[in-house]
């Protein structure tokens, strides 16, 4: 799944949900599509299978209180959890990539329901560990690109 997901069209998420549900997406792409189905608000009868099927429910919406919120504190909840999470993804990327380096490391991978050779499923895997890792830093970006604009808002609401 090479198209970033602010273009992708509902039926172009139907298409990936098929593949999905066809089993024929790389576990890379499987999270590509559930980060995508969790951000989207597209409704179909597959798009909501798969949802369920991954687990995805519908967003929970709160009514607004009449409470300030205690900005510094979310604040630093957010990126507390933020850093943890990347630190775990890049640690989980790095032992992925230790472990893949290992010549006595078997690996198997079956393409077009044929098993292929440890060299070629080490590639096939070391090709997803950096569509991973790259993956991680676009929704990095992102994340920082969405928390600027919220910080940007609320400045502009305070005036």
């Amino acid at each position: 799944m090479k198209q970033s997901t602010n273009h992708l069209t509902a039926q172009e998420t139907e298409r990936l949900c098929r593949e999905y549900i066809d089993c024929q997406l790389s576990m890379l792409e499987e999270a590509e599509l559930e980060y995508v189905l969790r951000m989207t608000d597209f409704e179909s009868p597959i798009i909501n299978d798969v949802k369920t099927i991954m687990g995805i429910s519908k967003a929970v919406r709160f009514p607004v209180s009449t409470k300030q919120p205690q900005r510094h504190k979310t604040k630093i909840r957010r990126l507390a959890a933020a850093a943890s999470i990347a630190v775990l993804l890049v640690a989980g990327v790095a032992v992925m990539k230790k472990s893949l380096n290992k010549d006595n490391t078997e690996c198997i991978a079956y393409s077009a329901g044929r098993q292929v050779s440890t060299e070629k499923a080490r590639q096939i895997a070391e090709a997803d560990v950096q569509r991973m890792a790259q993956f991680i830093k676009t929704v990095a970006s992102q994340r920082a690109d969405e928390e600027a604009k919220v910080e940007k808002f609320i400045k502009t609401i305070q005036r």
